[in-house]
């Protein structure tokens, strides 16, 4: 008997440490969340606007085509300004070239925001600000989208012989 008495005691001094030696299965959770936020963003190149030779002495006025190439997140679309460039004289777009002389010009947007449109009718002038600028559409994937800068050398300007150039400035506005 005192061998069951020893092994029922030592039974019940080991159930007693049991809660100390095993924790309890117990399972908690919490929720981690995950976000991001994408940017409105878009990629901009640009394709020269080059007008070759310019003759004084013509009837007409001489016109050509440069492009602005943009790469932009889906369903992201800017408004494109153009600023004056370099030599602008109250609103007007200059090209300067030797001997202080200018020459003018003016670039249009695109008749309409798909890609490789041309300016046949050259109705909106491209400017920096106000209404003078384009609306893109947004489109639902990444691609690439190339508008028209066309431009135009007005007839009957006489200014000094030599190269004219002026670099105008690109911008994109993603407000609404």
């Amino acid at each position: 008997m005192n061998k069951f008495k020893a092994y029922k005691n030592l039974l019940t001094f080991l159930l007693c440490l049991a809660p100390l030696i095993a924790p309890a299965q117990t399972t908690t959770s919490a929720n981690l969340e995950v976000t991001a936020t994408v940017q409105a963003a878009c990629k901009i190149s640009t394709e020269p606007l080059k007008f070759g030779n310019y003759d004084p002495l013509s009837t007409d006025d001489l016109n050509a085509q440069g492009a602005i190439v943009m790469n932009c997140v889906a369903r992201a679309a800017p408004k494109i300004y153009l600023d004056l460039g370099k030599n602008p004289k109250t609103g007007i777009r200059q090209m300067a070239g030797p001997s202080n002389g200018f020459l003018e010009y003016k670039l249009f947007q695109p008749d309409n925001t798909t890609t490789g449109q041309g300016c046949a009718s050259k109705n909106t002038e491209w400017k920096d600000s106000g209404n003078n600028r384009l609306i893109t559409t947004a489109s639902t994937s990444i691609n690439t989208i190339k508008y028209a800068v066309c431009g135009v050398i007005p007839k009957n300007q006489f200014t000094s012989e030599g190269e004219f150039t002026d670099t105008v400035i690109a911008r994109f506005d993603f407000s609404l």
